[in-house]
């Protein structure tokens, strides 16, 4: 299936996939682990989950790691009120909602997604001459196409699930190491 396809599909699965999580440590975890070691993982998988469940429970890992880089920040007092939804995952309506709703904020989707494009864009004008300097050029180019809220009820489900997601790498990460371990020695 391609990735529009599963997207398509992951909709049908109910917030919290189920009862199904997935940790997206593929290739370790940088912050706030800071465990190459890690790995990824479904926890909770049953014969009646299906693959909506799954892409739904990766779409929702994503959305937790953010609120788990998040939430020092947040637990400090820094303003968090919105995160802005760019590059490939911003095409993703339901991606962008489950980020909503995961870390309990508005998710601004701008009118162009691809960041760097953008960036590029407004630098080329200020060095062509065509806007004054770069607040300028932000001002003309980025703008908001689309804001999602948080959703009440789904953000409630994600409020139980949030703990659980931040404390698997911690009840897995011995594993995670003899597995490691294994794959070192090629068995």
């Amino acid at each position: 299936a391609t990735l529009p396809e599963l997207l398509a599909e992951a909709p049908t699965a109910p917030p919290g996939a189920g009862g199904l999580l997935f940790l997206p440590y593929l290739a370790g975890e940088r912050w706030p682990l800071h465990d190459p070691a890690a790995r990824g993982a479904f926890v909770g998988l049953t014969l009646r989950h299906r693959r909506a469940h799954l892409v739904r429970a990766v779409l929702e890992a994503a959305a937790f790691a953010l609120r788990h880089v998040a939430s020092p920040a947040v637990a400090a007092g820094l303003p968090f009120t919105e995160l802005r939804g760019t590059g490939g995952t911003a095409a993703s309506r339901l991606w962008n909602q489950v980020k909503a709703d995961v870390v309990g904020v508005d998710v601004a989707v701008p009118r162009v997604a691809e960041a760097s494009v953008a960036g590029a864009a407004i630098l080329a004008a200020v060095g062509a001459g065509l806007v004054a300097d770069e607040r300028a050029g932000i001002d003309a180019l980025v703008a908001v196409a689309e804001r999602l809220a948080p959703d009440p009820a789904a953000r409630r489900v994600y409020d139980v699930l949030a703990p659980e997601y931040e404390e698997l790498h911690a009840r897995l990460a011995a594993t995670n190491v003899v597995l490691g371990s294994l794959e070192a020695a090629g068995r």
